[in-house]
């Protein structure tokens, strides 16, 4: 689900909150570029997923804090 305010408003960088592990299939998309932050117990669940989600040559940004 969307936000109803987000704070970065842009067609290109939607904001959204929710469980990605559900989310990011919903989607239907593939993306070039994923920054995760996210429960750091569930980093390899989000990984994997993320991997059926981006191309070739991807970035995958994590953040480890």
């Amino acid at each position: 689900p969307r936000l109803k305010q987000p704070r970065i408003s842009s067609p290109y960088l939607p904001a959204m909150i929710g469980n990605a592990l559900n989310e990011v299939p919903q989607l239907g998309e593939v993306f070039d570029f994923v920054f995760m932050d996210g429960d750091k117990r569930q980093y390899m669940e989000y990984y994997e997923m993320i991997l059926q989600h981006t191309s070739s040559g991807a970035l995958i940004l994590a953040d480890n804090t």
